[in-house]
């Protein structure tokens, strides 16, 4: 597993905030998971945060199983945490999986 350090907060905010751009060599089956703030941030009973040692933890677990069933464990893990509490704030994920193919390039 690789944690891609670049970026910044670019999602829901138009622009506003800088961001540094990277780029990743993918190869065929590799993962891409993105995901917004509230993910980690999800508190249960205790005031404790979902954090992302659980979510790389679940991430892994799971990374065998079809994207779609890996996105919903997560789904799954992170409510059992809250333990019934609402969430706090927005909760976005979304999985790639990279299957191949060489990009077109125009002329």
């Amino acid at each position: 597993m690789v944690k891609l350090r670049e970026g910044g907060a670019i999602i829901g905010l138009g622009g506003v905030a800088p961001f540094t751009e990277g780029a990743v060599q993918l190869y065929l089956g590799d993962r891409l998971v993105l995901y917004t703030d509230g993910v980690l941030d999800c508190l249960n009973p205790h005031g404790e945060s979902f954090g992302e040692e659980r979510f790389v933890d679940t991430v892994v677990a799971w990374h065998r199983a079809p994207v779609g069933t890996m996105c919903e464990r997560l789904i799954q893990a992170l409510f059992a945490h809250g333990g019934g509490i609402k969430p706090q704030d927005d909760i976005s994920i979304l999985a790639l999986e990279y299957q191949g193919g060489v990009a077109a390039h125009g002329t």
